[in-house]
């Protein structure tokens, strides 16, 4: 089972991009910015990304990765610390 939108066109789903502050270390970075509604399952997109909608906003930060599941979910991975603490 796949779960979709009755009547519903997916399409890229970028709607333009912004600066996003990610802490004193990374700073400002252009961040492309996502419509989250326009996203077709199966989508992988690698941070930092900014996605969109009516309900919430959802901030992937750089080395962080997305994707949009067979169910629309929007599934982040954060990347995993070095074993002494430091990415």
């Amino acid at each position: 089972l796949v779960a979709g939108r009755r009547g519903h066109e997916y399409g890229d789903g970028r709607r333009g991009e912004r600066r996003v502050y990610f802490g004193p270390v990374t700073g400002f970075v252009v961040t492309p910015v996502y419509d989250r509604y326009l996203l077709a399952p199966g989508r992988r997109f690698t941070g930092p990304g900014v996605f969109e909608e009516r309900e919430s906003t959802t901030v992937v930060p750089p080395g962080a990765t997305a994707s949009i599941d067979a169910a629309l979910n929007l599934l982040v991975e954060l990347p995993t610390p070095a074993a002494d603490g430091f990415a």
